[in-house]
Protein backbone atom coordinates (compact mmCIF):
# COMPACT_ATOMS: atom_id res chain seq x y z
CA UNK A 1 0.00 0.00 0.00
CA UNK A 2 1.21 3.54 -1.20
CA UNK A 3 1.33 6.68 1.60
CA UNK A 4 -1.12 9.14 0.45
CA UNK A 5 1.72 11.60 0.44
CA UNK A 6 5.28 11.10 -0.42
CA UNK A 7 8.58 11.61 -0.81
CA UNK A 8 10.15 12.90 -4.53
CA UNK A 9 11.80 9.25 -4.31
CA UNK A 10 8.75 7.50 -3.31
CA UNK A 11 6.70 9.20 -5.88
CA UNK A 12 9.04 8.66 -8.60
CA UNK A 13 8.74 4.91 -7.46
CA UNK A 14 5.29 4.55 -7.36
CA UNK A 15 5.36 5.48 -11.17
CA UNK A 16 7.87 3.30 -11.59
CA UNK A 17 11.06 5.81 -12.64
CA UNK A 18 13.63 7.13 -12.23
CA UNK A 19 13.79 10.84 -9.42
CA UNK A 20 15.27 12.01 -13.22
CA UNK A 21 12.62 10.80 -15.30
CA UNK A 22 9.73 11.87 -12.97
CA UNK A 23 11.33 15.39 -12.80
CA UNK A 24 11.40 15.87 -16.55
CA UNK A 25 7.85 14.80 -17.25
CA UNK A 26 6.67 17.64 -15.05
CA UNK A 27 5.18 16.25 -12.44
CA UNK A 28 2.42 17.99 -9.89
CA UNK A 29 4.55 20.19 -7.90
CA UNK A 30 4.47 18.75 -4.45
CA UNK A 31 2.61 20.24 -1.21
CA UNK A 32 4.22 21.94 1.45
CA UNK A 33 2.85 20.17 4.35
CA UNK A 34 4.10 22.52 6.81
CA UNK A 35 4.94 26.08 6.72
CA UNK A 36 6.90 28.42 6.29
CA UNK A 37 10.13 26.00 5.22
CA UNK A 38 7.61 23.12 4.75
CA UNK A 39 8.33 19.40 3.84
CA UNK A 40 7.41 18.71 0.47
CA UNK A 41 5.23 16.02 -0.42
CA UNK A 42 3.42 14.69 -3.57
CA UNK A 43 -0.27 13.93 -3.33
CA UNK A 44 -0.70 10.28 -4.67
CA UNK A 45 -4.28 11.92 -5.81
CA UNK A 46 -2.81 14.42 -7.80
CA UNK A 47 -0.07 11.94 -9.61
CA UNK A 48 -2.78 9.63 -10.63
CA UNK A 49 -5.21 12.66 -12.27
CA UNK A 50 -1.24 13.67 -13.95
CA UNK A 51 -0.94 9.50 -15.35
CA UNK A 52 -4.23 9.72 -16.44
CA UNK A 53 -3.63 13.12 -18.67
CA UNK A 54 -0.43 11.95 -19.73
CA UNK A 55 -2.03 7.96 -21.06
CA UNK A 56 -5.23 10.40 -22.66
CA UNK A 57 -7.47 9.42 -20.17
CA UNK A 58 -9.89 11.64 -18.10
CA UNK A 59 -8.25 12.13 -15.00
CA UNK A 60 -9.79 10.66 -11.87
CA UNK A 61 -10.08 13.64 -9.84
CA UNK A 62 -11.92 16.52 -11.21
CA UNK A 63 -9.10 18.84 -13.14
CA UNK A 64 -9.65 21.75 -10.90
CA UNK A 65 -8.95 19.83 -7.84
CA UNK A 66 -5.31 19.66 -9.00
CA UNK A 67 -4.71 21.86 -12.04
CA UNK A 68 -3.72 24.73 -9.02
CA UNK A 69 -0.73 22.12 -7.90
CA UNK A 70 0.30 20.87 -11.39
CA UNK A 71 3.27 22.44 -12.80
Amino acid sequence: MWPRMMKLTTAARYCDMSVATFEKLNPPRPVAMQRPDGVLRYDQKHIDAWLDKLAGKTPRAPLSSWEDVAA
